[in-house]
């Protein structure tokens, strides 16, 4: 059921929908809203694929760029957090044997 856009929001996704929909009156391009909601490269990305007319392949290329990003930022953190545990393990080893190890043995 609709209001037919009597109604006002007050959330994020009903004034990206509001700009969408008057860009798109105003032009009748998507990509002109967009530049303040998600960053250049995805912009850039449907902005081209509104120009050569096939603007489905642009969305599902930048729903690719998306997931790959998301993907490459969890790995990164996850080849960087692996070390980290590591010498952290070996400092909390170190720290055991020189105050509890060493003054038995000594």
């Amino acid at each position: 059921e609709t209001d037919f856009g009597e109604k006002k929001g007050t959330s994020g996704m009903y004034f990206l929908a509001k700009e969408c929909i008057d860009s798109i009156k105003a032009s009748g391009m998507l990509s002109g809203a967009l530049l303040t909601w998600v960053p250049p490269e995805e912009a850039t990305l449907i902005r081209n694929g509104e120009e050569r007319g096939n603007i489905a392949d642009a969305l599902f290329q930048v729903a690719r760029t998306v997931k790959a990003r998301r993907e490459m930022t969890s790995s990164l953190i996850a080849v960087c957090l692996y070390p980290l545990l590591l010498l952290s393990l070996c400092v909390v080893n170190m720290y055991n044997a020189h105050t509890r190890i060493i003054p038995i043995v000594s």
